[in-house]
């Protein structure tokens, strides 16, 4: 679909919490509910409760992961997630920003791509890069951090 400007517009209707329309892009990376996050692809679904709103970002508490700084665009509802896409999450041999410390499961080279499976306070992670930046040295069991931008961690509501 295009808008009157003849930019392409993605539109979702959501079963419980009505429509989300955009450019595809700015759907992909922000999404407002679970639902729309799934269906455009893969994510990381991480269930929080809200610290503190303050204008497009907010703090969020992530349980056993901590505090995190992410997007708000004013989703409201009763359960919250952050929804991070696979190829935003970034491995670091350190604490720094937004991220968690994880054990790295496994990785799986794709071609192109590498995906790996982390375990993150009880959560399963899936983080994706470019084969070429595949995180060397890192191997199954080891502890590690996870780190990701707070602009492209975003706050949801929980529709399921």
């Amino acid at each position: 679909m295009r808008d009157h400007t003849g930019k392409s517009q993605q539109f979702f209707e959501s079963p419980l919490y009505g429509v989300q329309s955009g450019p595809p892009e700015e759907v992909y990376n922000h999404p407002l509910t679970d639902w729309v996050a799934s269906f455009l692809g893969d994510t990381n679904l991480i269930p929080c409760s809200i610290v503190e709103r303050n204008g497009d970002e907010a703090v969020v508490d992530l349980g056993g992961l901590g505090l995190a700084r992410v997007r708000d665009r004013g989703a409201d509802g009763e359960n919250y997630a952050v929804s991070i896409r696979p190829e935003h999450l970034k491995f670091s041999t350190q604490a720094a920003g937004n991220g968690c410390a994880a054990t790295l499961v496994s990785s799986t080279n794709l071609g192109a791509t590498a995906r790996h499976r982390l375990r993150a306070g009880g959560h399963e992670l899936q983080l994706r890069e470019l084969s070429s930046d595949r995180a060397a040295g890192f191997l199954p069991d080891e502890e590690l951090w996870v780190g990701w931008d707070a602009d492209k961690a975003q706050l949801l509501v929980l529709e399921s």
